[in-house]
């Protein structure tokens, strides 16, 4: 018997790069929407979505089109923590890490939303945090000694309790502690939210066991926006903007490099090319991702 695998209205699943939505699901299997044709339907048993978990060109984007994720969008300007520049997206964990420690010791009353039960608290969280930043910039290197590591001053209580508020209220993803003067008076091209959709889902497929070239994704990007206009024009729609192949190739660019390697190249390879990997693959549940070392010992 297939365990049936349940999506929220609130989930995207992306079929050959294809975006969908749930319209509703029951005991039989799931009816899905694509969004670039609206109003057509198809339908798939459970048993075929279990199929498809297995395949590459499947993918499920929990709570992509929830509240939440919208609101902590129009904040961060990004969908995803690896569209963000290196250093910035250091300082989002850093403050993450903050977060959770936080909440960690609140949940064991340790500590109260108060600037003054924070300040008590302070330094032990300076200290925690540190100790975890310290192993992340360590990774892929030797530990010799007289090795520099910097050191961050922890934030004021009244910063971090405001951290913790945004954190909480977009419902624990880190983008929503991406600094507000990020991308301040960007003049880079803009474009409305359904090209946006339709170039991600096109300069995705860069990152493919197929390995495309650049130029090969830039010239089926346009080929697609070209196609997806025509359907547009016949519904009386406004067309795309179609981007030029210098704006798709430096999106390609812009993608998280790991994340293409892996997908292009396969898990074993990409670990050996990156070593460790920042803080190593995120993980939004505890245990969803649990590594285990090993070490010799004479007994």
């Amino acid at each position: 018997m297939t365990d049936h695998i349940r999506f929220s209205e609130h989930d995207r699943i992306l079929i050959d790069g294809d975006p969908h939505r749930v319209i509703r699901q029951s005991q039989d299997g799931i009816v899905l929407e694509p969004l670039m044709r609206p109003g057509a339907s198809t339908s798939y048993r459970h048993n075929q979505i279990a199929d498809f978990l297995e395949a590459p060109n499947f993918r499920v984007e929990r709570g992509y089109f929830s509240p939440d994720r919208a609101q902590m969008q129009l904040y961060a300007k990004v969908d995803r923590l690896s569209d963000l520049p290196g250093d910035i997206r250091s300082d989002v964990l850093w403050k993450q890490a903050y977060c959770d420690a936080f909440l960690a010791l609140e949940r064991g009353g340790l500590v109260k939303r108060t600037e003054t039960s924070v300040s008590e608290r302070i330094e032990a969280l300076e200290r925690d945090v540190n100790l975890i930043d310290a192993g992340c910039q360590s990774i892929g290197q030797t530990s010799r000694a007289g090795t520099k590591r910097f050191v961050r001053k922890a934030p004021c209580p009244c910063s971090l309790l405001s951290w913790v508020r945004r954190y909480e209220s977009a419902g624990f993803s880190p983008l929503a502690l991406v600094p507000k003067t990020f991308q301040k008076g960007n003049r880079s091209d803009r474009f409305d939210s359904a090209t946006e959709e339709l170039l991600s889902i096109c300069v995705d497929r860069y990152a493919d066991p197929k390995r495309l070239t650049r130029i090969a994704v830039s010239n089926d990007t346009i080929a697609r926006f070209r196609e997806e206009n025509l359907r547009r024009v016949e519904r009386g729609d406004e067309p795309l903007i179609v981007p030029s192949k210098r704006t798709i190739i430096r999106r390609i660019n812009a993608l998280d490099p790991f994340n293409v390697y892996l997908k292009r190249h396969g898990a074993d390879a990409a670990n050996r090319k990156f070593a460790l990997f920042e803080l190593g693959v995120e993980a939004l549940h505890p245990m969803e991702r649990v590594e285990i070392d090993e070490w010799q010992v004479d007994l």
